[in-house]
């Protein structure tokens, strides 16, 4: 099953917690070895090593859980975190008490909660904390060390202080910071799925449309095409009124397939499977009509030619074929079109270049919305850019819009590289 928002925000959370506890697992190994052999001072072994051999297992535990999958829940990170502050009281109190210096640690699951934890859990988070470290004041057992009586334990005392500041900050700068970047991400990733979920709504709902609309307009034009046939049979001898019946079926039969095409446009043709095609074929396909074209011009780089794309081919078809027509329209007759495919370090590309009256910077943003459209109502209804966009989101690939006005409008479309193959 699809994991909700929260639930993925808590598995996020979950991941970089069992980071940091891994990180502060090994610090609190090295900064006891120092203590204990390195200054000489007495600690209880055993007691300290059974606090982190807990905090091992734990977090063996939770990384575990991590790796089969399961849910993340706010309330597992809030009891984690409530372990982790009580071990962190134990070892406080015996190694130096209210006197030890790294007490400072506490301000790092105030930190992470704030990020990570409900408004309720935070404050409930922070009553823990200041209560733990008043209990070191109530704790002083016989292996509580007062380091304050002396100058030279006055300045261990303070250098301690200074080491554990700058451990406690570079931890939650780094820490907080990785969490709130990976959040970040997880929410870009959620609207861009929400963004493709309303553009397939809308897709759906204008092929339900077309598709309204071709079984509306059939039977009046089927009406019309046959009482056309019989006008044209019962006018041999009128030879003008004979060829104008001959039109109106022409143009009924015109309709017909305009029909089907809005029909296919509408999200039809980007419904059929993907298949790995030679992109060579494809354009040869594509672009027929344009082959004899002085106007339209064809240039696909050596490379190019030879790569696969797994891809709907009648919907890419279409799109490329939608594509020129805009350009076409957006340009003066004797202006050239450019349709170019090429490959570069991370994309495969196809760019159609036009040098037509441009598109204002203001409303760039808005080509590939349904139905917005600069042309004249009767012109175009800005399908063409709305289906592109849809279906280089549906192929992992991106749409790319630049144009200047007064110079022309040039319009990429980038697939990944890793998704091509070299045709055989």
């Amino acid at each position: 099953m699809p994991k909700s928002s929260s639930e993925s925000a808590h598995r996020i959370n979950l991941l970089w917690l069992s980071k940091l506890r891994w990180t502060m697992i090994i610090g609190q190994i090295f900064l006891l070895s120092m203590v204990k052999w390195w200054l000489k001072m007495h600690i209880p072994l055993a007691f300290v090593s059974t606090l982190i051999v807990f905090a091992i297992l734990s977090n063996i535990t939770i990384v575990v859980w991590l790796h089969q999958d399961r849910p993340a829940k706010e309330w597992m990170l809030t009891v984690i975190m409530i372990i982790d502050v009580l071990l962190l009281t134990g070892l406080l109190n015996a190694t130096g008490g209210p006197a030890n210096p790294f007490s400072f640690l506490y301000l790092i699951y105030i930190a992470l909660g704030i990020v990570i934890l409900s408004a309720e859990t935070i404050w409930f988070l922070g009553l823990l904390t200041l209560l733990s470290y008043g209990s070191l004041f109530l704790l002083k057992g016989k292996h509580t060390h007062n380091t304050l009586h002396s100058p030279a334990h006055m300045k261990m005392h303070l250098e301690g202080m200074w080491v554990a500041y700058a451990i406690t900050t570079v931890f939650i700068a780094y820490f907080v910071t990785r969490m709130k970047y990976a959040l970040m991400r997880r929410e870009a990733e959620v609207q861009a799925l929400h963004d493709l979920q309303i553009r397939s709504e809308k897709l759906a709902a204008l092929a339900a449309l077309a598709g309204g609309a071709v079984h509306e307009f059939s039977t009046p034009l089927s009406t019309i095409a046959v009482i056309a046939k019989e006008m044209e049979r019962s006018l041999s001898e009128q030879p003008t009124l004979q060829e104008d019946a001959q039109l109106i079926r022409t143009e009924v039969e015109r309709c017909k397939r305009i029909s089907q095409e809005l029909m296919s446009q509408a999200g039809e043709a980007l419904g059929e499977e993907s298949l790995s095609i030679p992109i060579q074929e494809v354009f040869e396909t594509a672009l027929l009509q344009y082959q004899q074209s002085e106007r339209v011009h064809i240039d696909i780089s050596q490379e190019a030619s030879k790569q696969s794309i797994p891809l709907p081919p009648q919907a890419f078809q279409q799109v490329l074929r939608g594509l020129l027509n805009n350009a076409e329209e957006a340009s003066s007759k004797e202006s050239p079109i450019h349709l170019l495919a090429s490959m570069d370090n991370e994309h495969f590309v196809i760019t159609v270049k036009d040098r037509g009256t441009g598109i204002p910077e203001e409303i760039i943003h808005r080509l590939g919305e349904p139905f917005f459209t600069t042309k004249a109502a009767s012109e175009g209804h800005g399908l063409s850019l709305f289906l592109a966009k849809t279906l280089m989101e549906r192929l992992g690939g991106q749409l790319q819009i630049h144009s200047v006005v007064d110079e022309g409008t040039e319009i990429r479309l980038c697939f990944p590289k890793a998704v091509t193959n070299t045709a055989h």
